[in-house]
């Protein structure tokens, strides 16, 4: 009953530590790694910053509309704008406005910046993908060190059982009385030397852990595990790669190279915003205004005033005087109000300007031929990165060539290696050999096998860089 509640105990620790491990493929790993990448989030940025100089570019083909208005205290002999008196006296004055402007030519500045900034956006999206695919060849290296590491420390676990089982086989022999009791020396020797391999290979699987999770920017303390897939040695892979097709692809597929191509045309368009400033400008400007003073009055009613004025006739050579009454009106005034001044001091205007440069210091031929040199400038930016492409997937493909016939060597060399164990393992059990030779045969085969092991996955990164330059995605 105590064995069966050991043993269901075990279980279901097992069982919560499988759970709590996570497994990750190497398409998870990458995602993951471009996500949390500041480096990504980086160009992702400069790709808002050129929208938003896409967008600002073509806002300006619109008129802009601006709203103006000033408030002023006036004391002593002043002009009132609104009734044109002169008057010695406090007032109060209000302006308003609204102006508009459109620009109806400026020789090819705005329908050239639009495309500029065009060609920059997209030349940020290709920096975007560029850094994608970085990461993801940085992170499909560390995940094949790793699937390399542990293949090797199960080769490492396999090799310490055979020594441990030798051990167990010259123990028998030696009870029997069949082998001396030295014997067991050199066995325990090699079994000492197999658990510090395996120790090494444990390192070398915790290391590479390690560096996965830094490149993917995950917590050292997260339990994941990669996947592990069935990865078959396509040895014939090579005989269908064409370095110049290969090159070909990458012209087309690789961002960098696209981005670049992109940054060619926004100079071109920088040359001629640049010869834009030897052409005219025209103009279009409307506005209306109005505007208020406390000084300005208006007719409320008439005052009937008569006036007598005398007056003397002379008639016949007599004189005669009387009075005359006249009446006068007088009009009275009273402050003319706000919204009423508004609307009768209400005007507009539009107007049409034209700007041709004649002289401008020599501004416009110092821009035009910074422009042509930044072009210039790019264009051998442009075929660096084109040898330098070429001569990356020449390495390439030379490196994976050398790999492939490193994998083949080591093939036959486990080959011949496991047949010398053999023949080692037979002698040994018929007693015509000792354990040292049995030892030194385990050793050579177990060299071997590691040397398989790290050359297929050195072989297969080789051919992931490959896939990498043709513009094909990484996977296993």
């Amino acid at each position: 009953m105590k064995q069966f509640f050991l043993f269901a105990l075990l279980s279901v620790c097992l069982t919560i530590q499988i759970n709590a491990q996570e497994t990750w493929s190497l398409e998870k790993c990458i995602k993951h790694a471009q996500e949390k990448s500041l480096v990504v989030k980086q160009t992702e940025l400069a790709v808002e910053t050129s929208e938003i100089t896409l967008e600002q570019n073509k806002m300006s083909r619109y008129p802009t509309v601006n709203g103006s208005t000033n408030l002023s205290l006036n004391s002593g002999r002043t002009v009132d704008f609104a009734t044109n008196n002169i008057a010695t006296q406090t007032s109060l004055s209000n302006s308003l406005g609204i102006n508009s402007s459109v620009a109806l030519y400026q020789g090819g500045r705005i329908k050239n910046s639009i495309k500029q900034s065009e060609y920059d956006l997209k030349a940020a999206e290709k920096d975007v993908e560029q850094t994608a695919q970085d990461i993801a060849l940085q992170i499909a290296q560390a995940y094949l060190q790793i699937l390399l590491s542990e293949e090797q420390l199960a080769a490492s676990k396999s090799q310490l059982k055979q020594t441990k089982d030798q051990l167990d086989q010259t123990n028998k022999l030696i009870r029997a009385g069949t082998l001396p009791a030295n014997n067991r020396l050199d066995i325990e020797a090699q079994i000492a030397r197999n658990e510090q391999t395996v120790i090494a290979a444990e390192n070398a699987v915790s290391l590479g852990y390690l560096s996965l999770k830094q490149l993917m920017f995950l917590d050292m303390s997260k339990d994941i595990k990669v996947f592990a897939p069935d990865v078959e040695v396509d040895e014939s892979t090579l005989a269908k790669v064409n370095i110049k097709g290969i090159y070909n692809q990458a012209l087309s597929s690789q961002p960098n190279i696209q981005a670049g191509e992109m940054r060619l045309k926004s100079a071109d368009m920088s040359q001629e915003i640049a010869k834009a400033g030897k052409r005219p400008i025209i103009s279009l400007s409307a506005g209306v205004n109005t505007g208020y003073s406390s000084l300005a009055r208006e007719i409320s009613g008439f005052e009937t005033q008569v006036i007598s004025q005398p007056f003397t006739v002379d008639i016949g050579g007599n004189p005669t005087t009387g009075t005359l009454e006249l009446e006068n009106q007088i009009p009275n005034t009273r402050q003319q109000p706000y919204f009423s001044q508004i609307n009768n001091n209400l005007g507009s205007n539009v107007s049409i300007g034209l700007s041709y440069p004649i002289w401008d210091n020599k501004a416009t031929k110092l821009n035009t031929e910074r422009a042509k040199l930044n072009k210039e400038n790019i264009k051998i930016q442009n075929e660096q990165l084109k040898q330098r492409l070429m001569v990356d997937i020449q390495n390439a493909y030379t490196n994976a060539l050398a790999a492939q016939k490193t994998y083949q060597a080591a093939e036959q060399s486990l080959v011949s290696q496991q047949a010398s164990f053999d023949n080692t393992k037979r002698r040994y059990d018929l007693g015509s050999a000792n354990a040292f030779e049995l030892s030194t045969a385990r050793n050579t085969l177990a060299l071997a096998e590691t040397e398989l092991i790290r050359s297929k996955y050195d072989y297969i990164f080789r051919l992931k860089i490959l896939d990498f330059y043709a513009g094909r995605p990484i996977k296993l």
